[in-house]
């Protein structure tokens, strides 16, 4: 027989529960080339409780382009597209903080606007990522 919603003396969850993870985003930050940009942003990634998974950076004539996957230690949610609605709003509500306390401090660094886009980032499959023999191939970069 099994219980509904689990055995929560021993942690245990039901069939239509998930475990949870830390959160982890995908962050494009864009504005007009300064100095000291990546160290102030990461600064501020740093001071909002955010752990770098990998970041890069591509610089133009004009503009620079920071690149970040990160790791929140605040929010955990299911491994899994859909959430409930509770946990999407507790998503959408961290990702309104991170845009304002990450995009100021390159806003008031640079003359010109800051673009800044985050958003919710679930891995690909182990089994879909390209192995290392395959990495550095060329425009496109692999099969679909």
């Amino acid at each position: 027989e099994e219980k509904q919603g689990g055995d929560r003396a021993h942690g245990a969850k039901g069939a239509h529960e998930s475990a949870e993870a830390a959160v982890l985003y995908h962050m494009l930050f864009k504005s007009p080339v300064a100095w000291g940009q990546s160290v102030k942003l990461l600064a501020a990634v740093r001071a909002n409780s955010l752990q770098v998974l990998d970041f890069r950076s591509a610089h133009g004539d004009h503009c620079v382009e920071h690149e970040l996957y990160v790791e929140d230690t605040k929010l955990t949610a299911p491994l899994q597209r859909t959430l409930t609605p509770e946990k999407e709003t507790q998503v959408q509500y961290r990702i309104g903080e991170l845009l304002q306390a990450l995009a100021h401090p390159l806003a008031s660094h640079v003359k010109g606007g800051v673009s800044c886009t985050i958003e919710r980032w679930l891995p690909a499959a182990e089994a879909d990522k390209p192995s290392c023999g395959d990495a550095g191939g060329g425009a496109g970069g692999g099969a679909g």
